[in-house]
């Protein structure tokens, strides 16, 4: 289990990941045909199309770190794709209440659609499939550790 390496693979993974990410959080954005009725705050940088770009940077940065984990857990391609998908998932149902608290992104009515979590679990099955079939990660303790830290940061930050 060593660091993590940025290969091409990576990195190519990460930019598609990226597009679909930004793509999709665009269509949801525009139209509420994908996670509900939403829209950005202003904490988050800057936006094009009214979607921060930072965004596509969550999308290829989770599916890194739950594609890795979704790899050491199981050996079957598709149980790597819908263990990390859950995962990835789970941690949307983490960052939820926060985000709304930090002005991250906002809900119709403050209420989370179950629909977000629906979509988010399908979106998460494309990008950690790209994720696993071109990024080919391994399990590292970078990607553990950073796991980790994410999921203690938006934990802390529920109590706060």
């Amino acid at each position: 289990m060593g660091a993590y390496r940025w290969k091409n693979e990576v990195l190519l993974a990460s930019a598609l990941v990226f597009g679909v990410g930004f793509a999709v959080e665009w269509v949801g954005v525009q139209t509420s045909l994908l996670f509900g009725d939403y829209w950005y705050g202003a904490n988050l940088g800057p936006k094009l199309f009214n979607v921060p770009l930072i965004i596509g940077v969550n999308w290829a940065m989770l599916s890194a770190l739950t594609s890795a984990i979704g790899l050491s857990l199981f050996r079957n391609l598709l149980f790597q794709v819908i263990g990390s998908a859950l995962i990835m998932t789970g941690v949307d149902w983490l960052i939820e209440p926060v985000a709304i608290k930090s002005d991250f992104w906002h809900w119709k009515n403050d209420i989370i659609p179950v629909y977000n979590f629906a979509c988010w679990f399908i979106v998460s099955l494309i990008a950690n499939l790209i994720f696993i079939k071109v990024g080919k990660p391994k399990l590292n303790k970078t990607a553990v550790v950073l796991f980790i830290l994410l999921v203690l940061f938006f934990t802390i930050q529920l109590f706060i």
